[in-house]
């Protein structure tokens, strides 16, 4: 379906977030920008789906095919990489858990994937957005319900995104133990709700959301 609008614009952006769900952490958000329809053709040979579906070792091949290293990449700076001789670039931002509880997840989900978009964008290019909502931009943009799941360019983003969260989640359980965030990458499981009612809500806890909130 990318291919489709590459039919009608320069270029097409895909955008994804992860970790609205957690009760602690960051949301995450990528914004993949391509050019090419052969691009997309090759990342389809990579079988590029929704994040959710893959297991970390799909993820990791994916993103070793593209040369993206997650260890080495920084919030909002873009980034070029290549497939063969095609050039991709995207672009990380993201919301921690202050701005998260400041403006609500909605918010601070949209908000990051509008700043994932915002270096990227120009007048010949199209924005799909995961989900039912949309944002300001200067660029034309259509929201897709499960656009991980329909656009490579979405998917791929989706998994960009995921992988950096998850890596910056493993490095918040050093700096934070006994929450194991390296496991569950702050979402809700029974062992990390009991790990709150025992230890209290880390610095980088979710104020706001159920089973923080009453700990606070």
């Amino acid at each position: 379906m990318d291919l489709d609008y590459l039919k009608k614009y320069k270029s097409i952006i895909g955008v994804d977030e992860v970790g609205r769900g957690p009760i602690a952490g960051p949301v995450c958000a990528c914004a993949v920008k391509i050019s090419d329809p052969d691009l997309i053709l090759e990342l389809q040979d990579l079988n590029i789906t929704d994040s959710k579906k893959l297991n970390l070792k799909k993820r990791n091949e994916i993103l070793n095919a593209l040369n993206i290293n997650i260890h080495e990449l920084e919030l909002d700076k873009v980034y070029n990489t290549h497939l063969k001789h095609y050039q991709l670039s995207f672009v990380i931002s993201e919301m921690d858990h202050l701005q998260i509880d400041k403006m609500n997840i909605l918010q601070a989900s949209l908000l990051a994937m509008k700043t994932s978009t915002d270096s990227l964008t120009d007048a010949e290019t199209f924005i799909l957005i995961d989900g039912n909502k949309t944002f300001e931009s200067s660029s034309p943009l259509e929201a897709v319900i499960k656009g991980d799941s329909k656009f490579t360019s979405i998917a791929l983003a989706s998994i960009i995104a995921k992988n950096f969260r998850d890596e910056k989640m493993a490095k918040y359980a050093i700096q934070y133990p006994g929450y194991s965030f390296e496991k569950h990458a702050g979402y809700p499981t029974k062992n990390h709700k009991q790990a709150v009612r025992e230890l209290g809500p880390s610095p980088i806890h979710r104020r706001t959301f159920k089973s923080v909130k009453e700990f606070c």
